[in-house]
């Protein structure tokens, strides 16, 4: 009677620990799929949905701004502008330590636009943006790094947007108070 007990606990034992398995590998699966990226996981630090459209993430009253702008190509063959497309945008802010966040739409032309604070960085990384751009079944995550003079990007934005052509490195003016950068990339 006790070996029938103890064998049918470590049966029930292990069919909730494959169970629990299956399916939290079926769940990072899919999440993974989405992006398709092995750098998805940086990528996505300090990433939170929010629900309205804000183009402006200033939170500074004083303190160098940044305007930056771009396009959205909707594929790396043609480099057509990707209108109608989601873009939320977030970074490091330097007066609160938290992330702060955008939600932008592309307008006809594939044109997005938002002003933020220069962002702060994270120990051992450059300050930077991350961008994820959303357009029907299609989802693209990059970043825009920067340091006080230039805008850089990383050798994964290099590599799936090289296509760009001269349109591939960003256009940075800067300024004392407030810079500009031009920063394109590709949804495919």
């Amino acid at each position: 009677m006790n070996a029938s007990i103890s064998s049918r606990r470590k049966f029930i034992a292990k069919t909730a620990l494959a169970l629990t398995g299956t399916t939290l590998l079926t769940s990072v699966k899919s999440f993974a799929s989405l992006f398709n990226n092995g750098t998805a996981h940086y990528l996505l630090k300090g990433y939170q949905e929010i629900p309205e459209l804000k183009n402006d993430l200033r939170t500074a009253v004083l303190g160098k701004t940044l305007k930056v702008s771009g396009t959205l190509f909707s594929n790396e063959a043609t480099l057509q502008p990707c209108s109608n497309a989601l873009i939320e945008v977030w970074h490091l802010s330097s007066t609160t330590g938290d992330y702060q966040r955008g939600k932008l739409i592309t307008d006809e032309n594939g044109r997005f636009t938002f002003w933020a604070d220069f962002p702060h960085k994270e120990k051992g990384f450059y300050p930077r943006f991350f961008f994820k751009a959303t357009k029907e079944e299609k989802t693209e995550l990059t970043e825009l790094i920067l340091d006080s003079h230039q805008a850089h990007i990383s050798h994964t934005h290099w590599e799936k947007n090289k296509e760009l052509g001269e349109k591939l490195f960003p256009k940075h003016s800067p300024s004392p108070l407030e810079g500009e950068i031009e920063f394109n990339f590709i949804i495919n």
